[in-house]
C-alpha cells in the first residue's frame, strides 16, 4: 500500500467514523421549552474582571476563575448581616 491511498483510507476513516454514532433525533419546539434539556444557571452572575466571575447561591457570594479548578466563598448573608 502507498502512501498515498494510506491518506485517502485515514480521510476516509476520520470523515466518516464520527457520523456512524451521530445523534439520529432532531429538536421540536416543544424541547425547547422542557427544562430538563436547559442548562444550570447561575444565579447574579457577574463578571469582576477578564478571568473572575462570582454568583449567588444560598445566601453565598461565591467567586470562580476561568484560570483555576474550583470556586470560593467570599461573603455570607450571616456575615453581611453581623457587619451591619
Amino acid at each position: 500500500m502507498n502512501f498515498k491511498t494510506c491518506i485517502l483510507y485515514l480521510v476516509l476513516l476520520v470523515t466518516l467514523f464520527p457520523s456512524a454514532f451521530a445523534q439520529k433525533k432532531t429538536l421540536t419546539i416543544d424541547d425547547l421549552q422542557n427544562r430538563k434539556l436547559s442548562p444550570a444557571s447561575l444565579v447574579n452572575l457577574q463578571w469582576r474582571n477578564n478571568t473572575t466571575f462570582t454568583w449567588t447561591a444560598s445566601n453565598y457570594l461565591i467567586q470562580s476563575s476561568i484560570e483555576k479548578v474550583g470556586c470560593d466563598t467570599i461573603l455570607s448573608l450571616i456575615e453581611l448581616n453581623v457587619s451591619m
